[in-house]
């Protein structure tokens, strides 16, 4: 197999499925959320919790959340009084990783898990400005090379 044409394809496609994303994607995107307010802005001043129609059923309901403004205070808090229900409790990963480097035991309960995962980089940029396809769009005859090579040959990861 020849790495460097695999890479070269792994980074055209991914070059390719960014412009998508940008072109076509969020524009859509974009129209969606505008579909979305105005269905929103239409039961709130009808004064509607839900709208049920032949194309489906919109509803409101509320997400809320709550973020730490001071996690000093916060932990102060919670330690203080002992409401421990009021902490979602989780492994610190970089204080994790300090441990597992200095090959000291994990603390009770923990466990490390780890995968591998391929990154795939851009080569360095020449010097010389070279031409830029429009859109960094591949031609049909070009997607059908790449699309008969990854046929031919099979990566083995």
């Amino acid at each position: 197999m020849d790495v460097a044409k695999r890479i070269g394809q792994i980074r055209t496609l991914e070059a390719k499925i960014k412009d998508i994303k940008a072109t076509q994607i969020k524009p859509l995107d974009e129209l969606a959320e505008q579909l979305r307010n105005s269905v929103i802005a239409y039961l709130q001043s009808t004064n509607q919790l839900n709208a049920k129609t032949s194309e489906g059923t919109a509803y409101l309901s509320r997400r809320v959340s709550y973020s730490l403004e001071d996690p000093d205070s916060f932990r102060r808090h919670v330690i203080g009084t002992e409401q421990w229900e009021l902490a979602d409790w989780k492994a610190n990963k970089t204080a994790m990783d300090d441990l597992v480097l200095k090959k000291e035991a994990l603390p009770p309960g923990v466990i490390r898990n780890s995968e591998v995962v391929l990154g795939v980089n851009a080569p360095p940029k020449p010097r010389t400005k070279t031409p830029v396809k429009p859109n960094g769009g591949l031609t049909k005859e070009e997607w059908d090379k790449v699309e008969a090579e990854v046929d031919q040959e099979q990566p083995t990861l």
